[in-house]
C-alpha cells in the first residue's frame, strides 16, 4: 500500500464506505489527502480518495493538511472528517453521504471563515457537554515565531458546537484557556476522573501541556469501554448501536485520529435529554454480535467480547 506524492501527518483507521472493514484515510502536507479502501479480506487496499472525495477541498486544491477529527456530526450513520490546516486555507469538514462519498461542507456549516487566519494541528470531534450535539475542538498555532507580526505565531485554541445546521464558535462559555494564545499541537481524550465525559490534554510547543477537566455537562451521557479476545484486544473497528426511544446513535472505535497524540479507548455517547433504558449493540471485529439493555442510571459500561458486561457505575 503507497500513496504517491505523500507527506502524511494525520490518520484515521475506520470503515468509511460501511462495508464493516477497515479503511485508511491519511492527511496530506500541501499534497492530496488518500483513502485507501479495503477489500473486503484485509490483504490489499485501493486509494480512492479522488473518486469518493477527501482528497481535495471543494475548490480543487490539495491542502496543509495536520490533523483529524473523526465522528458522526449530523448523525446519519456515516463518519465524517474534519481536518486541520495552514493559515489562509482554512478546516476542512468531509460530510460522509455513504455512497455519494465525502464531500467538502466547511463553508455551508460555518467553519470556513473563523478558521481561515489559524493555523490548526490537534482536533477532537465529540459530544463534549453531551447535550446531544458535535463539538469541535481545535488547537491552533504557527510553525515560524518570524510571522508573530503578521499571521500571528501563539493562537488561542478554539471550540465549536453543532446546533443542527451549522457550527457556532464558543469562546464565552469555555472557560480561560480558550482566551489564552499558545502553540498548540497535540491533543488527546480521556475520561479522566470517570465522571462520564471526556477532559482533553493538550501539549504545546515551549510551553507546559494542558489538562482540561470537562465540567460542561449538560445532559445524559453513556461511557462504552471494549476489551477484544477474538478481535484486536483494543477493539478497533468495533461498532457500538445505541437506541433509545426512537433515537438510533452508531459510532465506530477509530484507530488514530488527531495528531501526534492518543486516546484513551472509549466512545463517548451525548445522549442530550434521552430518557429511560438503552439497548447496546456491539459489533465486534471478528464478526460476532452482543446486545445489552443498560439501566437509565449507569453512567459507564465495559465490555469484554465473548463474555459480557463486566463492570459499570
Amino acid at each position: 500500500m503507497f500513496g504517491r506524492g505523500n507527506k502524511a501527518l494525520g490518520v484515521v483507521i475506520a470503515d468509511m464506505n460501511g462495508d464493516r472493514w477497515p479503511d485508511i484515510y491519511v492527511a496530506n502536507d500541501t499534497t492530496a489527502n488518500f483513502l485507501f479502501i479495503n477489500n473486503g479480506a484485509g490483504t490489499a487496499f485501493t486509494e480512492s480518495a479522488q473518486l469518493l472525495g477527501g482528497a481535495f477541498s471543494s475548490t480543487g486544491e490539495p491542502q496543509a493538511s495536520m490533523g483529524v477529527a473523526f465522528g458522526d456530526y449530523d448523525r446519519n450513520g456515516w463518519p465524517d472528517l474534519l481536518l486541520t490546516h495552514f493559515t489562509g486555507e482554512s478546516n476542512t469538514l468531509y460530510q460522509n453521504r455513504g455512497a455519494q462519498g465525502l464531500h467538502d461542507v466547511s463553508n455551508l456549516t460555518g467553519l470556513r471563515e473563523p478558521s481561515l487566519p489559524k493555523l490548526g494541528f490537534g482536533t477532537i470531534m465529540d459530544d463534549l457537554n453531551s447535550d446531544g450535539h458535535m463539538d469541535l475542538f481545535v488547537t491552533n498555532g504557527h510553525i515560524d515565531p518570524r510571522y508573530e507580526e503578521s499571521e500571528g505565531y501563539e493562537m488561542v485554541p478554539q471550540l465549536f458546537s453543532f446546533d443542527g445546521q451549522r457550527w457556532r464558535e464558543r469562546p464565552a462559555v469555555s472557560g480561560e484557556f480558550f482566551a489564552r494564545e499558545l502553540v498548540g499541537r497535540a491533543a488527546g481524550t480521556g475520561d479522566m476522573d470517570r465522571d462520564g465525559d471526556l477532559d482533553l490534554c493538550v501539549v504545546h510547543h515551549n510551553s507546559p501541556a494542558a489538562l482540561l477537566r470537562n465540567d460542561s455537562r449538560s445532559g445524559r451521557s453513556l461511557v462504552v469501554r471494549l476489551t477484544g479476545r477474538t478481535s484486536n484486544r483494543s477493539a478497533v473497528n468495533a461498532h457500538v448501536t445505541l437506541r433509545c426511544a426512537d433515537e438510533t446513535l452508531v459510532q465506530e472505535l477509530a484507530g488514530g485520529t488527531s495528531y501526534a497524540a492518543s486516546h484513551e479507548r472509549v466512545l463517548h455517547f451525548g445522549l442530550g435529554a434521552l430518557q429511560g433504558s438503552l439497548q447496546l449493540t456491539v459489533a465486534w471485529p471478528a464478526g460476532t454480535e452482543q446486545s445489552f439493555e443498560i439501566p437509565a442510571e449507569q453512567l459507564s459500561v465495559q465490555i469484554v467480547e465473548g463474555v459480557g458486561l463486566v463492570q459499570g457505575n
